[in-house]
């Protein structure tokens, strides 16, 4: 069972509208994609979970990958099959950031997706580079 690959090209579809977009609008695409994609309601879903983290590689250098994980569980030919996707939004973050507030994570436990994309607006480090344009791969993948 594969669902990151439409998700993933809904998500690049989306993106390139834009000429050169910033983080926000490549972050309300990726909300928009996800929230559409039925991933918080589909029967095989059995965990989804948002995180972002911010990667200090050298000075004024960094990686900002904002994923959206899910673990899926079903039967093909009366075999059991379990395993990840995720959908990758990788920005090359080249500003000065600071140390702080580096990891955001929330998972459908405690939390809606909604409530998921909330939390990561309201997230220090997303509020100091939305405004901003890196360059950005967007990947889907099973692991």
């Amino acid at each position: 069972m594969n669902l990151f690959s439409p998700i993933a090209q809904s998500f690049r579809d989306g993106v390139a509208l834009y000429n050169r977009p910033t983080v926000w609008e490549i972050w309300r695409s990726f909300k928009k994609t996800c929230l559409e994609s039925g991933i918080d309601i589909h029967p095989n879903v059995i965990n989804y979970e948002i995180y972002a983290e911010h990667y200090v590689i050298g000075e004024e250098k960094g990686t900002l990958p904002i994923v959206l994980q899910y673990h899926l569980e079903y039967e093909l030919n009366s075999d059991e099959y379990a395993h990840y996707e995720a959908i990758d939004c990788i920005f090359d973050v080249v500003t000065a950031m600071p140390e702080k507030a580096s990891t955001l994570m929330a998972d459908c436990s405690t939390q809606s997706m909604e409530t998921m994309f909330l939390a990561l607006e309201s997230w220090s480090i997303f509020n100091l580079l939305k405004d901003q344009v890196f360059d950005f791969e967007i990947t889907g993948e099973e692991h």
